[in-house]
């Protein structure tokens, strides 16, 4: 780590810090396949889409180090990119406010039969955090892309890791971050996962977290289309010198 760190900096040694958690989904993966250790109770497509983002994480960290240089202008597609980046945090922020799942718990409880359903909001799933999370990284890119002069793979990486995690929403909309409820008797949440107890999920229709997700590829497309042109002007540029 220290090595790492003397080398190429803080900012990518920290893309190392994403090894221990891949290497241990890779551990899980092979007990699931070998049933070595018994069963495996990991929601893959979830671990998937994780594992997915840690490895997009990563290569930006690691391969495209903080820009250096003097300041830039503000270009017409950074200044659509933050206002576009606006208007997807404001849905991002509506999309943890609107229902993710019907959620349903059967069990038992003082002897008797006990069930109960409700609404769990995009606050409590791990795809109704994601547009916000995008869309904040838009705009924080669009910002910085306009503070300092960014390299062709810099800006094509913003567009690219924006664009395929938007691609890994359908991975991780049906997964919900919390089983616990603090109405639902203790015994009963304790039972969930065994024959006396169990718990489903449902998703509802999310259009809103569609939209947001089309929003953020509105981005990323912003993002590109100023990358192409920031490429021409330096072309440009250089050709009357």
């Amino acid at each position: 780590w220290i090595f790492a760190l003397d080398r190429v900096g803080v900012a990518r040694a920290s893309a190392g810090l994403f090894v221990p958690t891949l290497v241990l989904m890779g551990v899980a993966a092979t007990e699931g396949v070998t049933h070595a250790y018994g069963a495996n109770p990991i929601q893959w497509p979830a671990a998937l889409a994780g594992a997915g983002t840690l490895v997009l994480g990563a290569v930006v960290l690691y391969a495209f180090a903080p820009a250096r240089g003097e300041s830039a202008n503000r270009s017409v597609w950074d200044r659509a990119s933050i206002a576009i980046g606006g208007i997807g945090i404001a849905l991002g922020v509506a999309v943890l406010f609107m229902p993710a799942f019907a959620a349903q718990i059967s069990g038992e409880f003082a002897g008797q039969a006990f069930e109960a359903s409700w609404m769990m909001l995009g606050a409590e799933s791990a795809g109704g955090w994601l547009p916000l999370a995008l869309s904040l990284l838009l705009v924080g890119a669009a910002f910085d892309a306009s503070r300092t002069r960014w390299s062709l793979r810099r800006r094509l990486a913003v567009a690219a890791i924006l664009a395929l995690s938007c691609a890994l929403w359908p991975l991780l909309a049906s997964t919900p971050l919390r089983t616990w409820t603090r109405w639902i008797p203790t015994e009963v949440l304790q039972d969930l996962g065994t024959e006396y107890a169990h718990m489903t999920v449902e998703m509802v229709s999310q259009p809103l977290t569609i939209v947001a997700l089309v929003v953020v590829l509105a981005g990323a497309a912003c993002v590109a289309l100023g990358t192409l042109d920031w490429a021409a002007v330096g072309r440009r540029a250089e050709g009357r010198a």
